[in-house]
């Protein structure tokens, strides 16, 4: 069902998330490499902080989401047997080879103008699309039964959530500009809260709702199960992300907490750019579902299918300390940070 107002203002609290995790942080919101750095890297406490918010976020967007019309979160991933292994694999390595998703490449990357952000997302959604095209026919996804309008109770709630998304963050910058917080707790508070405020986004948009992406990816399909809510995500997460940092972060000279900003160094478009965002096309057009909304999944509804795909996921990013643990290739100390 086509959600054009959950997945507009959901798409607004990604675009908060991302937008003030730069902007105070000085960190991109790459869930790739957060999930990475956190169990195969650096666990880095901001790290942590994000993935902890993230689980808050998931329970809160599955608690409200039946309030504001879109039913019980018990989404599972659409595969069965060998498939989930292999799509995970596929997700894992992608990104991992790629530098980057769907959150690090295309809301974050394209936002700052990054040629290798702006190649990696055309080649992993173009291909993501193929791949949905061909592996579901029509018949294999739901009708898109029509448009889901929130009624005025809810779009207020709506508004009111993203009001509040916004607010909480100035109220914790502010907090710290006054002295009432050290730098180290400001930083994982508000790593705590992009984390949550992300995870709640993802539930709202239906970006976790690995149907509801393949309904979109699908793009070989007839109008009536076509469903175009991805791209409002895009037009309430993605264009203000570009007019932010484009006319307020870029011209910062520091961030509002931080004491620089962490960006990546990496300009060339090469082979391991292509090539990744080539595999975690071919996955996320498989599964429907890519390191963020998987792990949303994995801590809302723990289904065998979800956990197993979300674990493949995580394998997938370590490979090159699996690699190094049984002697087949040297531990890269740099091998969570990633250029996007």
């Amino acid at each position: 069902m086509f959600t054009p107002v959950h997945s507009f203002l959901g798409g607004t609290m990604l675009f908060i998330a991302s937008s003030q995790m730069m902007q105070m942080n000085g960190r991109i919101f790459g869930l790739s490499s957060i999930f990475s750095g956190a169990v195969w890297g650096d666990r880095a406490m901001w790290r942590i902080c994000v993935i902890v918010g993230m689980s808050i976020g998931a329970h809160i967007g599955a608690l409200i989401a039946p309030f504001l019309g879109l039913g019980e979160v018990n989404y599972e991933i659409p595969l069965s047997g060998y498939m989930i292994p292999i799509a995970g694999l596929l997700v894992g390595l992608g990104v991992q080879i790629g530098s980057g998703c769907t959150s690090g490449h295309t809301l974050c990357g394209i936002a700052r103008l990054s040629p290798r952000s702006i190649v990696a997302t055309c080649v992993f959604f173009v291909t993501a699309m193929f791949t949905a095209s061909f592996l579901y026919p029509q018949h294999d996804l739901p009708l898109n039964t029509g448009t889901l309008w929130p009624t005025y109770d809810q779009t207020a709630q709506l508004i009111m959530m993203v009001i509040g998304s916004g607010s909480a963050l100035v109220s914790v910058s502010r907090l710290h500009k006054c002295g009432a917080l050290p730098i180290n707790l400001t930083v994982s508070l508000t790593s705590l809260f992009c984390g949550a405020i992300f995870a709640v986004g993802l539930v709202i948009t239906g970006m976790a709702n690995p149907i509801k992406v393949l309904s979109f990816l699908n793009v070989a399909s007839p109008s009536s199960s076509w469903d175009p809510s991805l791209a409002m995500l895009m037009m309430g997460g993605l264009l203000p992300n570009i007019l932010y940092y484009q006319f307020i972060t870029k011209r910062s000279s520091k961030p509002d907490i931080e004491e620089r900003f962490y960006l990546p160094t990496k300009t060339t478009i090469d082979l391991p750019l292509i090539l990744g965002a080539l595999l975690f096309g071919v996955g996320w057009g498989v599964s429907g579902s890519c390191p963020g909304p998987s792990a949303v999944l994995a801590f809302v509804n723990p289904t065998p299918s979800s956990f197993l795909f979300w674990t493949f996921v995580l394998l997938a990013m370590g490979y090159e300390n699996i690699l190094a643990m049984i002697g087949m290739k040297p531990a890269s100390h740099n091998a969570h940070i990633r250029s996007k």
